[in-house]
Protein backbone atom coordinates (compact mmCIF):
# COMPACT_ATOMS: atom_id res chain seq x y z
CA UNK A 1 0.00 0.00 0.00
CA UNK A 2 0.74 3.44 -0.32
CA UNK A 3 1.92 5.79 2.31
CA UNK A 4 3.08 5.88 5.82
CA UNK A 5 3.03 2.88 8.09
CA UNK A 6 1.34 4.50 11.04
CA UNK A 7 0.85 1.03 13.56
CA UNK A 8 0.53 -2.43 12.90
CA UNK A 9 -1.05 -4.95 15.16
CA UNK A 10 -2.60 -9.05 15.52
CA UNK A 11 -6.28 -9.55 15.61
CA UNK A 12 -7.87 -11.98 18.02
CA UNK A 13 -8.09 -14.22 14.68
CA UNK A 14 -4.68 -14.42 13.77
CA UNK A 15 -4.53 -11.70 11.16
CA UNK A 16 -2.17 -8.99 10.77
CA UNK A 17 -3.28 -5.05 10.15
CA UNK A 18 -1.20 -2.68 9.12
CA UNK A 19 -2.46 1.34 9.27
CA UNK A 20 -1.24 2.92 6.39
CA UNK A 21 -1.69 7.51 6.09
CA UNK A 22 -1.89 8.74 2.68
CA UNK A 23 -3.08 12.05 0.67
CA UNK A 24 -5.78 9.55 -0.16
CA UNK A 25 -6.91 9.19 3.34
CA UNK A 26 -6.39 6.35 6.30
CA UNK A 27 -5.73 2.51 5.22
CA UNK A 28 -6.62 -0.55 7.13
CA UNK A 29 -4.54 -3.43 4.91
CA UNK A 30 -5.29 -6.95 6.01
CA UNK A 31 -3.89 -9.98 5.78
CA UNK A 32 -5.38 -12.89 6.69
CA UNK A 33 -3.71 -16.21 8.56
CA UNK A 34 -4.05 -18.18 5.34
CA UNK A 35 -2.15 -16.32 3.37
CA UNK A 36 1.00 -18.18 5.55
CA UNK A 37 -0.17 -21.66 4.52
CA UNK A 38 1.79 -23.78 2.04
CA UNK A 39 0.81 -24.71 -1.05
CA UNK A 40 0.09 -28.30 0.87
CA UNK A 41 -2.01 -27.43 3.70
CA UNK A 42 -4.05 -24.79 0.96
CA UNK A 43 -4.73 -28.13 -1.10
CA UNK A 44 -6.18 -29.51 2.03
CA UNK A 45 -8.66 -26.91 2.60
CA UNK A 46 -9.76 -26.97 -0.84
CA UNK A 47 -9.87 -30.42 -0.49
CA UNK A 48 -11.90 -30.35 3.04
CA UNK A 49 -13.95 -27.42 1.53
CA UNK A 50 -15.23 -29.33 -1.56
CA UNK A 51 -15.89 -32.80 0.84
CA UNK A 52 -18.14 -30.45 2.86
CA UNK A 53 -20.01 -28.91 0.33
CA UNK A 54 -20.79 -32.21 -1.03
CA UNK A 55 -21.34 -33.68 2.30
CA UNK A 56 -24.64 -35.21 2.53
CA UNK A 57 -24.81 -35.56 5.88
CA UNK A 58 -25.27 -32.33 7.70
CA UNK A 59 -23.09 -33.85 10.76
CA UNK A 60 -19.89 -33.81 8.57
CA UNK A 61 -18.46 -31.63 11.08
CA UNK A 62 -15.40 -29.47 9.53
CA UNK A 63 -12.85 -31.27 12.11
CA UNK A 64 -14.11 -34.41 10.24
CA UNK A 65 -13.83 -33.34 7.03
CA UNK A 66 -10.37 -32.33 7.42
CA UNK A 67 -9.07 -35.40 9.42
CA UNK A 68 -10.33 -36.90 6.48
CA UNK A 69 -8.70 -35.28 3.76
CA UNK A 70 -5.28 -34.12 5.64
CA UNK A 71 -1.84 -35.77 5.84
CA UNK A 72 0.28 -35.70 8.88
CA UNK A 73 2.51 -32.28 8.21
CA UNK A 74 -0.92 -30.68 7.79
CA UNK A 75 -2.03 -28.04 10.34
CA UNK A 76 -5.01 -29.62 11.17
CA UNK A 77 -6.53 -26.98 13.72
CA UNK A 78 -5.14 -23.81 11.75
CA UNK A 79 -7.23 -25.73 8.48
CA UNK A 80 -10.18 -26.13 10.52
CA UNK A 81 -10.80 -23.15 11.70
CA UNK A 82 -10.14 -21.31 8.53
CA UNK A 83 -12.90 -23.81 7.39
CA UNK A 84 -15.30 -22.73 9.48
CA UNK A 85 -14.73 -18.67 9.02
CA UNK A 86 -15.35 -19.01 5.61
CA UNK A 87 -18.14 -21.40 5.54
CA UNK A 88 -20.25 -20.75 8.55
CA UNK A 89 -18.88 -17.22 9.57
CA UNK A 90 -18.20 -14.19 7.62
CA UNK A 91 -15.03 -15.48 5.66
CA UNK A 92 -12.43 -12.46 5.96
CA UNK A 93 -14.81 -9.78 7.62
CA UNK A 94 -14.55 -12.11 10.68
CA UNK A 95 -11.05 -10.23 11.13
CA UNK A 96 -12.87 -6.70 10.98
CA UNK A 97 -15.68 -7.89 13.39
CA UNK A 98 -12.60 -9.01 15.97
CA UNK A 99 -10.13 -6.26 16.01
CA UNK A 100 -11.11 -4.62 19.17
CA UNK A 101 -9.84 -1.22 17.69
CA UNK A 102 -12.32 -1.32 14.91
CA UNK A 103 -16.02 -0.26 16.45
CA UNK A 104 -18.13 -0.21 12.89
CA UNK A 105 -17.86 -1.99 10.16
CA UNK A 106 -19.23 -0.69 6.37
CA UNK A 107 -19.74 -2.41 3.43
CA UNK A 108 -21.32 -0.69 0.43
CA UNK A 109 -23.14 -2.20 -3.04
CA UNK A 110 -22.12 -2.87 -5.39
CA UNK A 111 -20.04 -4.97 -2.64
CA UNK A 112 -17.83 -6.53 -5.56
CA UNK A 113 -16.13 -2.91 -6.63
CA UNK A 114 -16.53 -1.43 -3.14
CA UNK A 115 -13.87 -2.17 -0.75
CA UNK A 116 -15.27 -2.52 2.85
CA UNK A 117 -14.42 0.41 5.07
CA UNK A 118 -14.40 0.51 9.24
CA UNK A 119 -13.86 2.97 12.07
CA UNK A 120 -10.40 1.90 13.47
CA UNK A 121 -9.72 3.77 16.95
CA UNK A 122 -12.75 6.63 16.14
CA UNK A 123 -11.12 7.45 12.35
CA UNK A 124 -12.52 6.05 9.47
CA UNK A 125 -10.75 3.79 6.72
CA UNK A 126 -10.83 2.01 3.81
CA UNK A 127 -9.37 -1.50 3.42
CA UNK A 128 -7.77 -3.84 1.11
CA UNK A 129 -11.11 -6.24 1.48
CA UNK A 130 -14.25 -6.62 -0.70
CA UNK A 131 -16.77 -9.12 -0.88
CA UNK A 132 -17.95 -11.10 -3.87
CA UNK A 133 -21.53 -10.82 -4.88
CA UNK A 134 -22.20 -14.42 -3.10
CA UNK A 135 -20.70 -13.28 0.59
CA UNK A 136 -22.43 -9.73 0.07
CA UNK A 137 -25.57 -11.66 -0.35
CA UNK A 138 -24.73 -13.85 2.70
CA UNK A 139 -23.93 -10.94 4.84
CA UNK A 140 -27.26 -9.14 4.32
CA UNK A 141 -28.84 -12.71 4.90
CA UNK A 142 -26.98 -12.90 8.33
CA UNK A 143 -27.71 -8.83 9.34
CA UNK A 144 -31.26 -9.73 8.55
CA UNK A 145 -31.36 -12.29 10.97
CA UNK A 146 -29.13 -10.53 13.42
CA UNK A 147 -31.29 -7.85 13.25
CA UNK A 148 -34.57 -8.71 12.94
CA UNK A 149 -34.96 -5.63 10.10
CA UNK A 150 -35.38 -5.58 6.40
CA UNK A 151 -32.36 -4.39 4.29
CA UNK A 152 -33.16 -3.13 1.08
CA UNK A 153 -32.68 0.30 -1.05
CA UNK A 154 -35.31 1.80 1.37
CA UNK A 155 -33.91 0.83 4.42
CA UNK A 156 -30.18 0.35 3.64
CA UNK A 157 -28.29 0.71 7.02
CA UNK A 158 -28.94 -2.13 9.87
CA UNK A 159 -27.05 -1.64 13.26
CA UNK A 160 -26.58 -5.42 14.33
CA UNK A 161 -24.13 -7.45 16.22
CA UNK A 162 -23.52 -10.71 13.98
CA UNK A 163 -22.17 -13.79 15.57
CA UNK A 164 -19.02 -15.24 14.46
CA UNK A 165 -17.80 -18.52 14.71
CA UNK A 166 -15.53 -17.85 18.05
CA UNK A 167 -18.11 -15.65 19.65
CA UNK A 168 -19.81 -12.33 18.74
Amino acid sequence: PDGRERDAWETPTGATVRLFESAGGLRYHLTPPETALDDDAVATLARARDRLAAAADSEAGSANVVHAVADESTPVEQVRTLLNRHTRGNGALDHCFGDERVTDVVVSAPVAESPVRVRVDGERATTNVRLTPRGGAALASALRRASGRPLSRAEPTVDAVVETPGGP
